[in-house]
C-alpha cells in the first residue's frame, strides 16, 4: 500500500490489528492527521477531498496503515481476497 502511492517515509508500528481494528484505527488516525472521515455502519471509511488533495490522502492512509498493520494471521492470499480493500473507502468530491 505504502509503495502503492510513492509513500517513503519511515514510520514505526505501534500494533499488529485485525481487520475490523484496522478500519477504527485508520479513521482515528487519520482524523488526528485532520482528514473528516467518517466511519460507515458497513465499515467503509466515507472522506471529502478535492481533486488536487488526493495524493497528499494517500499518503496519510498510508502512513496510518503503516502505524497499524493487519496482523500477519489476516494477511494470507485468501484472507486478502474477503478482506479486498477495493471499495472500502468511498471518496466524495
Amino acid at each position: 500500500m505504502a509503495k502503492d502511492v510513492g509513500f517513503t517515509g519511515d514510520v514505526t508500528p505501534v500494533r499488529e490489528v485485525s481487520p475490523d481494528e484496522q478500519f477504527l484505527l485508520l479513521e482515528r488516525c487519520l482524523r488526528d492527521q485532520g482528514w473528516s472521515v467518517a466511519l460507515q455502519g458497513d465499515g467503509s471509511l466515507r472522506v471529502e477531498i478535492a481533486t488536487e488533495q488526493e495524493e497528499a490522502y494517500d499518503h496519510a492512509k498510508a502512513q496510518c496503515l503503516l502505524r497499524y498493520p493487519l496482523a500477519e494471521r489476516y494477511d494470507a492470499p485468501m484472507v486478502r481476497q474477503a478482506f479486498a480493500w477495493s471499495g472500502w473507502c468511498s471518496r466524495s468530491r
